[in-house]
């Protein structure tokens, strides 16, 4: 066995005791297993899913999994707004009062990041870890964060997690804190606070251009899961690359991750200046930018699509805001299907190179459908997504 060095990632339904002590097995068991499976539907590639214990989910990922390994965070938060959002949607959606369905709110999700050594066993059809670093993060689940913050819903994230990142972890909005474990000592880790995180998602305006309503709007295939097609989409380095750009240079004032207000203004090889203001952002999904192109500003939007065997770059235009522009759609077509071309070049020939190394979808497919509650479809919560 290998040494290898990566994230562990845990997920831990807050409350699960408690409130399975206070209610009726059968709704309990329904409400639990259906928000279950709403954290195994955001747990996606380059996430490898190890094992799980009781409704903890233990996942992990090399660091060589991400180019910008700062999406782990944005990960962590998406993995709770699913969670939140398929909780709040049962409860609007019983008129049940036992104490099961009554108390469901009462239940949060905590999650757990840290970075370290691990060696890999494959047990049957299970992926073990194991290591000094494994045992310490799993340790992280038993802490005095509620103790001494009151919050129920959180992300706990190790100093070498942040550092491994590239996180600057007061720019994100952490709290510095402390845990003392036996024969580790003081542990140094961050919280971040998710319930504050889904609190803002709740409140933000979507804006995106759609490829009916685009001037221009062009797709490409990548075998590359969705995550990770995101992850390559927003490298600084390959957005030269098929953009045709020779500098891009962040302007905000922003030191953390990108999000709604981040600014760049990139130089094209042609010599022509681009400025780009973030102004809604949803990884893996998309982001819709306010841009000069040159030209008349008008909103862009780039999207990865999970289609079967990878994913679908989507690129679409939307019109100038500037009343009386004259439009060249034609010639506006041409760049953008230019564009995605050189983007799906470039990736095959990362992946022909070794330079992206992709977790397969299919086998993660494979594990999540394992994994998932029997009877979550069929039962009184199994639609409310769809």
């Amino acid at each position: 066995m290998q040494i290898e060095s990566g994230y562990f990632f845990i997920t831990d339904i807050t409350g699960y005791t408690v409130f399975l002590a206070h209610s009726e097995l059968d709704h309990a068991k329904e409400i639990l297993d259906a928000l279950f499976d709403s954290i195994l539907d955001n747990i996606e590639p380059p996430l490898i899913i190890s094992n799980t214990q009781g409704d903890a989910i233990i996942c992990y990922a090399p660091q060589n999994a991400f180019l910008q390994p700062q999406y782990l965070l944005t990960i962590m938060e998406k993995i709770y707004f699913g969670f939140w959002r398929r909780l709040e949607l049962m409860d609007i959606n019983t008129v049940c009062d036992c104490n099961a369905c009554v108390n469901m709110s009462s239940l949060d999700l905590k999650t757990f990041l840290h970075y370290g050594q691990y060696l890999v066993q494959q047990i049957g059809d299970q992926t073990d870890l194991q290591g000094s670093d494994v045992i310490l993060a799993h340790l992280l689940m038993k802490n005095t964060v509620s103790e001494k913050s009151g919050l129920n819903g959180y992300g706990l994230v190790t100093r070498s997690a942040i550092e491994a990142m590239g996180v600057d972890a007061v720019a994100e909005g952490m709290i510095p804190h402390v845990e003392n474990y036996e024969h580790y000592g003081d542990v140094d880790v961050f919280i971040h606070d998710l319930r504050q995180a889904w609190d803002n998602e709740r409140d933000k305006r979507r804006i995106i251009v759609l490829p009916e309503d685009a001037v221009a709007s062009a797709q490409v295939f990548i075998p590359v899961p969705q995550w990770t097609a995101w992850d390559i989409m927003q490298d600084i380095g390959i957005r030269l690359r098929y953009n045709d750009l020779q500098s891009i240079e962040r302007t905000d004032s922003g030191a953390g991750r990108p999000g709604i207000g981040t600014a760049y203004h990139c130089l094209h090889k042609l010599g022509n200046d681009i400025n780009y203001l973030y102004v809604d952002y949803d990884p893996p999904n998309y982001v819709t930018t306010e841009s000069s192109v040159p030209g008349p500003t008008r909103l862009i939007t780039n999207r990865i699509l999970p289609v079967e065997g990878g994913s679908l770059f989507e690129l679409s235009f939307g019109r100038p805001k500037e009343p009386h522009s004259e439009e060249k759609a034609a010639e506006l077509q041409d760049n953008v299907e230019e564009t995605i071309a050189r983007f799906a070049k470039i990736i095959a020939a990362e992946i022909k190179a070794g330079n992206i190394t992709a977790v397969q979808s299919a086998e993660i497919s494979s594990r999540k459908q394992e994994l998932a509650r029997p009877g979550v479809a069929e039962g009184r919560f199994g639609q409310l997504d769809q």
